[in-house]
């Protein structure tokens, strides 16, 4: 029991110190595009360089084309979703007298269906994104 208990909360916290990075990436971008988007407003009405200009104005669009294609957001709430079940698999064991192969097949069938989940890049060249 002692195995998959430690198993289960170094999976949780992992998954949560996974889920943390891609939020604070997420919102870094958005920062960066929101940020950039007014200095390029200003720089323009102060008559800075134009090659200056030009790149502020294109940050916005490109820090969210790299949070869209990374889908940051979505995968941090899929990394919150993973760790609040793993979280409660450790509970059920712990606390809950709960049978260490009910949580070993029911940790098995989280991480299968998580993974059916995942927030992709999307479809390439027209694959379905599953495995069989």
């Amino acid at each position: 029991m002692d195995d998959l208990r430690a198993h289960l909360a170094e999976r949780a916290s992992r998954t949560r110190k996974h889920a943390r990075k891609n939020y604070f990436a997420a919102y870094a971008l958005f920062l960066i595009a929101i940020t950039s988007s007014a200095a390029a407003t200003i720089s323009v009405s102060v008559g800075l360089a134009k090659e200056l200009s030009a790149i502020l104005a294109a940050m916005p669009g490109i820090m969210l084309l790299v949070n869209n294609t990374l889908k940051l957001e979505a995968r941090s709430r899929w990394h919150w979703n993973k760790a609040h079940r793993l979280e409660q698999l450790l509970r059920e064991l712990v606390h809950e007298g709960r049978d260490l192969k009910e949580v070993s097949r029911e940790l098995t069938n989280v991480e299968k269906e998580m993974e059916g989940v995942w927030p992709g890049f999307g479809d390439f060249g027209g694959a379905s994104g599953t495995t069989k």
